[in-house]
């Protein structure tokens, strides 16, 4: 049985109302003076968010399994019964929930009060839980800049509903036709602000499409400011015209490096993640 030191922020949900609207609550709360996310789904909400939800909970298990370096959170899935919470058994919710430590944004400090070797430390540190990612053989689908976490020292991921094993086609980015621009699932959990130009056009997410995203992460971070679209076509437009990238004098180093993340044609963009180590060495040691 676990219990709560404090009630899940007064049963007030802490994520996005678009989410919770699809059935999803995550509550704050402690235990034993630590902070976690709780993570549950409510029951006959949305089919695709219970699927992605009950997806998210294998795959955690999955990773686990594989007995590798974690590039996730430790997490622990947790019975909603054994909560022994009665505010929350009130909701037909999920049987299992997720229960993850609160732990920092990866990028949380401003580049320019780092050293160069500090802001080479953290874009390491960020390329190796990627490339742990892609060892296992998946791709994240949706990399962000509030998915990616500081915790014991080392980048860790977050939030792996559209994750999926390379070489399966993951219809998360993939846009119907009479659904551009509409407020689709394909549009609110895609994160049109990090996708890569080729999956507006219906392509599937890849190694390359996660590099991409790391570029638009590793770029807001450099200029301390979201790029911003008004819409989805104002997005699709951005990312097909090419990125623009404007760094400070003392971030100059950063600007071909992205520049080689950020290329339009994925042909031309770097292919893998070692690709991107190398370049980043070469580029700013």
């Amino acid at each position: 049985m676990m219990l709560f030191d404090t009630t899940p922020d007064g049963y007030a949900p802490r994520n996005a109302p678009a989410s919770q609207a699809l059935g999803r609550r995550v509550y704050r709360v402690s235990i034993h003076g630590q902070y976690y996310w709780l993570k549950l789904q409510l029951k006959n909400s949305n089919a695709k968010a219970e699927h992605s939800f009950l997806y998210e909970l294998s795959l955690y298990q999955h990773f686990a399994a594989q007995h590798l370096e974690p590039c996730y959170l430790p997490f622990e899935i947790v019975a909603v019964a054994d909560l022994n919470d009665p505010n929350l058994n009130k909701l037909a919710l999920h049987e299992q929930g997720l229960l993850l430590p609160d732990s920092a944004a990866h990028f949380a400090t401003n580049p320019i009060l780092l050293s160069a070797d500090q802001r080479i430390h953290l874009c390491l540190q960020s390329l190796d839980a990627v490339a742990r990612l892609h060892q296992l053989g998946y791709v994240h689908g949706d990399l962000k800049i509030q998915h990616l976490r500081h915790y014991a020292g080392h980048c860790r991921f977050i939030d792996f509903e559209y994750c999926f094993q390379a070489g399966q086609y993951q219809v998360g980015h993939q846009v119907e036709q009479n659904q551009v621009g509409q407020n689709n699932l394909a549009c609110q959990h895609g994160s049109p602000r990090y996708m890569a130009p080729e999956l507006f056009n219906g392509e599937r997410c890849s190694v390359r499409s996660d590099i991409y995203a790391l570029g638009i992460i590793w770029l807001q971070w450099l200029q301390q400011q979201y790029l911003y679209a008004q819409d989805y076509q104002a997005w699709r437009h951005m990312h097909q015209q090419g990125i623009y990238i404007d760094l400070a004098v003392a971030l100059q180093d950063f600007h071909a490096l992205l520049g080689l993340m950020l290329t339009v044609d994925p042909n031309r963009r770097l292919q893998d993640i070692a690709q991107v180590k190398q370049a980043l060495i070469s580029i700013l040691l």
